[in-house]
This record gives structure tokens, sequence and C-alpha cells, in this order.
């Protein structure tokens, strides 16, 4: 059984709509109104930090210092109270588990973050110790350095692991480590397909339990 490293947001835990709505709630308090499909699109998988830089550059404004802090504030209070997994993903991972795969993660959300959300779903034993957090990293997805660290956390060279990814960045930085990448895509995702084979992805699931049957 190979060793996978999964992203979080979007693939273990369903996430991304609590994110969006954190940004959207902080921005929309400090005057700046977001369409949320457009924001959806554009912020998937690239992190905070980069998607709060595209809103100053293209609005030629400064936002206030506190601005990171405060949507993480908004969002754990969301993750707290409405966080659930990806539908599949604890069958998934028990049945890889029971067939002895090692698993990490690989997440451009901070380790504190990472904490809180897998526990919140009652995923974090799975992981241990081999968890790639945005503050462990030079530099984040799409740059490969989050997939070359949980490579080394999982003990196995990259060409050997299997990452899976639900955005373009996370898949071309699994990618560039040069994993094995599987893209998910349920239907209604962000992203399609195509956009996740073009990225980089060698295969593409709709459904997280079809991880499987491609594991076989």
């Amino acid at each position: 059984m190979p060793s996978i490293a999964f992203d979080c947001d979007g693939t273990l835990v369903d996430s991304e709509p609590l994110h969006n709505r954190a940004d959207i709630l902080v921005l929309a308090s400090l005057g700046i109104s977001i369409d949320p499909d457009e924001h959806r699109q554009r912020s998937t998988g690239i992190g905070r930090p980069a998607m709060l830089r595209v809103i100053e550059r293209e609005r030629g404004i400064t936002l206030p210092p506190d601005t990171d802090r405060r949507i993480e504030a908004q969002l754990r209070q969301l993750v707290a109270s409405e966080l659930k997994p990806i539908p599949g993903v604890p069958e998934t991972l028990l049945a890889l588990a029971q067939r002895g795969a090692v698993m990490a993660v690989a997440s451009n959300s901070d380790a504190a973050y990472l904490e809180q959300a897998l526990t919140t779903c009652g995923l974090r034993h799975y992981f241990g110790e081999r968890i790639a957090s945005s503050d462990r990293v030079a530099r984040l997805k799409p740059a490969p350095d989050m997939y070359l660290l949980a490579a080394a956390l999982l003990g196995t060279p990259a060409a050997e692991c299997i990452a899976v990814e639900d955005s373009k960045a996370g898949v071309a930085s699994a990618h560039a480590a040069g994993m094995r990448t599987i893209g998910y895509c349920p239907p209604g995702h962000v992203f399609t397909p195509d956009q996740m084979m073009q990225a980089g992805a060698r295969e593409v699931i709709t459904s997280f339990t079809d991880l499987l049957a491609l594991l076989d």
C-alpha cells in the first residue's frame, strides 16, 4: 500500500465554503464587497495571504494589518460549529489504514487550524506527526515545497508517493514534487476534470470513495 499525502480543505474536510464565508464577512466589515462565486473560483487552493494580496492589488488598497487575523478568528468560529468531513472520507481513510497505508496531510493552512479541523471531523488520528502546514515551508502551493515536506514526513521518496488534491494549485504542487497526483472533482466543483488534468493530475475521481478502486 503506497504512502499518501492529502490536501485538507476541500479534500478531507468540507471547509472551503466556510473559508469563503469568513473572507466575505470580514471584508464586508471593512467596506469591501466580494462576489461569492468569483471569490470561490479565484481563491481555492492559493492560501489566504495570496488571496489578500490579489484584492489589494486589484483594488489599489492596503488592507488593515490585522485582516488575516480577523478572518482566521471568524473561520475558527465557523469550523467549531459547522465543519464536516467530505462525504466518503471517514470510511475511505479507515479502509486505507486497515490496508496499512501511511498517510500525511499537505495543506496551505497553518498547523493550529489543521489541528482543529482534523480533530473536529474525527480524522486527526490517521496522520500522527505527518502534517505539512504553511508554517513549515518557505513557499506555499503551487510550489512543490509542501509535498516535498510531506514525502519527507512519510519517509518515502516523492516519486513513490500519491497525492490527492482538489485544486489546480495543489495538483501543480504535487506534480512538481514528482508525486503521482489524483484530482478530486465532485459534482459542481470549482475546477473541471480537464483543468485538473492540465494542471498535472494523472487521474481524477468524482467521489472520494473511488480512491480505493484506483489504489487496488
